[in-house]
């Protein structure tokens, strides 16, 4: 479940950015447009307020790529995380900790002592085995 969630999460933070890329050129190619028609408004204002509308999209784009890059390292931290979670958590280092996981003859899972009757068989799996066991009492 939780490598599942991992997994999803990184397709999702690559779908995520790639939709952010796109949504990027989008913006700047209407900026662009919306930019290359200041000079012919400011025609008659000074050179110097028309240089700096030439260069907005491109501070905008270096502003914008940046905390993207943050934004995706944050994420990617983040990740990194749930992935160290997920191995700590897995089922073989669980029984690695002494815990063990004990079933019944058809293989179901025992939470409680009353789901096995006197003379039944169990099974208890470990870190390195299986154990078979019968039931005295419960």
């Amino acid at each position: 479940m939780a490598r599942h969630r991992l997994s999803t999460s990184r397709t999702e933070l690559a779908h995520l950015a790639r939709r952010f890329s796109r949504a990027a050129r989008v913006y700047f190619d209407s900026h662009r447009r919306r930019v290359g028609s200041v000079p012919r408004r400011l025609a008659a204002a000074s050179p110097l307020p028309i240089e700096r509308h030439r260069q907005r999209p491109a501070r905008l784009v270096e502003r914008i790529a940046a905390r993207s890059e943050l934004r995706l390292r944050e994420l990617a931290v983040k990740l990194n995380g749930w992935q160290r979670l997920c191995v700590q958590l897995a089922l073989e280092r669980t029984l690695e900790r002494g815990f063990s996981i004990t079933r019944d003859s058809q293989g179901r899972a025992l939470s409680d002592p009353g789901q096995v009757a006197p003379g039944e068989q169990i099974i208890s799996q470990l870190a390195s085995g299986r154990l078979t066991s019968r039931v005295e009492e419960s």
